[in-house]
């Protein structure tokens, strides 16, 4: 998509909800294009979502792998950020989930079977009549909401046997606004409503977790429609990623964060936002270049903060060459000035992409392709500092 069909689309963009967190979000409403259900589970598992439900006394709290995002401890993870996800394992023939959450979308994985809860509130999720041995279980939110959910915890009952959770693998964190995201990118086509696109999302199937999984890693995804480096799209007063980072929920600067370790990889994939409007038509050249410096410096401290948080990781910039030569040329300058520190990273700028899915955003396809893209990039040798 050009530069020009960006600034066409912007109306449509911001009455679509894409101004960065929407922190004052109302609860979303019920589905307006036919029913949603609460539990989708393939033939065979036997799943059911039981409201106001709690842990029993007599039941059993799995260790799991947390990834993501969060705030809270073992027993309780509140999570605003896209694609939290844990993983445990046990043997059993039962297994529960406890949640609260009444905005998001989530897959629950059993072994090799997915079974889908769309606003489920709170309660528990039973899933019985499991075959003898062990068996894994993972939940991941695929949707994006303002709204704060929690996650309380995977629960056996008295006759089943907790295992240790699946061991660390290498992570990727993925850092970037609605394309991170995932933002409708399963839906067929680019006119949405707003409940099409909520349940088109799927943050698990963005470029970022396809990356991840083919190179047998996990992923942390840090992202946010509408979101920019130092200024979102549609500007106004909400805080940039450069404030947002941080913060274990983005709506409370406060909340502890859950304890997470260094990446591996960081790809940043922002400026989309910051470049995407059109300059007034009397902005001089010369403050258009004050502009893109500004992106520099940001991006230039941006890397040295996450190199401090992850001192070996290897830093990725992914630039979506789409929205302009500034945009490029201001992810050429703060690379150039991170290698002057003695330091180094990547610069893979991206080709137009179909833009298919909602709201002119990356479809399954084109996320495919920046996925293959980094792969190729990840596989190769990193620059040596």
């Amino acid at each position: 998509m050009s530069v020009k069909t960006v600034w066409a689309m912007l109306p449509a963009l911001a009455s679509a909800g894409l101004l960065a967190f929407g922190l004052l979000a109302a609860q979303p409403p019920r589905p307006a294009d036919g029913p949603v259900p609460v539990v989708a589970a393939p033939a065979g598992i036997s799943a059911q979502f039981i409201p106001d439900a709690q842990p029993t006394p007599d039941m059993t709290y799995l260790d799991a792998r947390i990834t993501g995002r969060a705030s809270g401890e073992a027993r309780g993870y509140e999570h605003q950020w896209p694609a939290f996800h844990a993983s445990a394992r046990f043997s059993g023939h039962s297994v529960a989930v406890a949640l609260d959450d009444a905005a998001n979308r989530y897959r629950v994985t059993l072994d090799d079977a997915p079974i889908v809860l769309t606003r489920p509130g709170a309660g528990m999720l039973r899933i019985e009549g499991l075959s003898d041995g062990p068996h894994q279980i993972r939940i991941e939110k695929l949707s994006e909401r303002s709204e704060i959910g929690r996650f309380e915890g995977f629960f056996l009952p008295a006759a089943g046997t907790a295992l240790p959770p699946p061991a660390a693998i290498p992570l990727i964190e993925f850092v970037g606004d609605s394309d991170t995201v995932g933002y409708g990118n399963t839906a067929p086509g680019r006119d949405c409503t707003s409940e099409q696109q909520y349940l088109a999302t799927d943050t698990s199937q963005a470029y970022g977790p396809m990356t991840a999984r083919a190179l047998g890693a996990d992923y942390r995804v840090i992202a946010a429609s509408g979101i920019g480096l130092v200024r979102n799209l549609g500007g106004g007063s909400d805080p940039a990623m450069a404030q947002l980072y941080d913060r274990a929920l983005p709506s409370q600067p406060d909340a502890p964060s859950a304890p997470e370790r260094a990446a591996d990889v960081v790809v940043i994939g922002l400026g989309s936002n910051d470049f995407a409007e059109r300059p007034e038509p009397d902005q001089s050249r010369r403050e258009l270049q004050q502009q893109r410096d500004r992106f520099a410096d940001a991006l230039l401290q941006f890397m040295r903060d996450r190199r401090a948080d992850s001192p070996s990781a290897r830093i990725v910039l992914l630039a979506f060459g789409e929205y302009g030569d500034d945009l490029i040329a201001a992810h050429r300058q703060a690379l150039d000035e991170f290698v002057a520190d003695g330091d180094a990273a990547d610069l893979l700028v991206l080709p137009e992409l179909a833009r298919t899915a909602c709201h002119w955003h990356p479809s399954l396809n084109d996320h495919q392709v920046i996925a293959s893209k980094l792969i190729r990039l990840l596989k190769a040798m990193p620059h040596a500092p």
